[in-house]
């Protein structure tokens, strides 16, 4: 059978042999598994309920984890869930699209909470879901180590701050333990934009920005770590555009930006902690005839 990129593409490109490189070295084998225990030796059996009770504790350790800043001003965001998400999920799937154009309108601080909870955020433990670990999430995880970092590039303030003349853009980072956002910098709005190859007419008022840091999981399984983190980053957007959806609001994911520039945005070092994905949120536009109409209208 032939795959017809090879007969249409350029064989000879040297970049090819970075990602076939990195596929082929962090593949699973059962080679790579841990040699059968004799269980007839106690001291073999002791070593290794020690050995399971230190990874266990690693691992709840780093899952709760993740970044926290000391910051000068926090918004804690609402618990409820804002109107949509009780519809079907076919409905959803359905409702989902791309959208590139965005009105201005800034996004209410209920569907902020969702687009953060359904992304990073933990799970609610209601009385009748005993079986939810409180660190648990609403995406997958490989050891449920949670490598992610979710942050917010506004536009606008969220909070009403910032004095008169000051720059109006903000970066702020979402804190999963206590469910609220950290702002970590005021900025020129077109320092933003400066980190995206293209940029929208109608540019939206909210970039959600996905990191990861694979060293969270790098400890526990090596190489293949960064795999597992990329997939994750995935999960994180997929759930962020059907949130979007069942709002009723317009989400466009994008991979085309600048990463160092997003790393020196963040003040980030782009090896331990690398941007990842991007996603484009705000509110519905209004077609250009409403528009126009409505310039019309004003003129006469």
């Amino acid at each position: 059978m032939y795959d017809l990129s090879s007969i249409f593409l350029i064989q000879s490109d040297a970049n090819d042999s970075i990602w076939e490189m990195y596929h082929a070295n962090t593949k699973l084998s059962p080679c790579h598994m841990p040699p059968a225990m004799k269980r007839d030796d106690p001291a073999v059996e002791l070593n290794d309920a020690l050995r399971k009770i230190h990874i266990e504790e690693i691992e709840a350790a780093v899952g709760t984890g993740g970044k926290r800043y000391a910051t000068t001003e926090k918004i804690s965001l609402p618990a409820t869930w804002p109107n949509g998400f009780d519809q079907p999920l076919k409905t959803v799937l359905e409702m989902r699209s791309s959208q590139r154009e965005f009105s201005p309108d800034v996004l209410s601080h209920d569907q902020l909470s969702a687009i953060c909870r359904i992304a990073c955020g933990l799970k609610l433990k209601s009385a009748d879901q005993e079986d939810i670990v409180m660190s648990s999430r609403f995406i997958p995880s490989a050891g449920a180590l949670y490598p992610l970092e979710l942050y917010l590039l506004s536009f606008s303030p969220l909070s009403g701050g910032g004095a008169s003349g000051a720059p109006t853009a903000e970066v702020w980072h979402y804190e999963p333990q206590t469910h609220c956002l950290e702002r970590i910098l005021r900025c020129d709005p077109g320092r933003i934009r400066g980190c995206f190859q293209t940029w929208p007419e109608l540019p939206p008022p909210i970039v959600a920005l996905i990191t990861g840091v694979p060293k969270r999981q790098s400890w526990k399984y090596g190489p293949r770590a960064y795999r597992y983190t990329v997939m994750e980053s995935g999960h994180a957007v997929q759930n962020i555009v059907l949130g979007a959806a069942a709002m009723d609001i317009h989400a466009c994911p994008v991979v085309g930006f600048y990463d160092d520039a997003l790393h020196d945005l963040l003040d980030i070092d782009g090896v331990n902690e690398v941007a990842l994905y991007t996603v484009f949120v705000g509110q519905r536009v209004q077609c250009h005839s409403n528009i126009k109409n409505e310039e019309n209208e004003s003129n006469e």
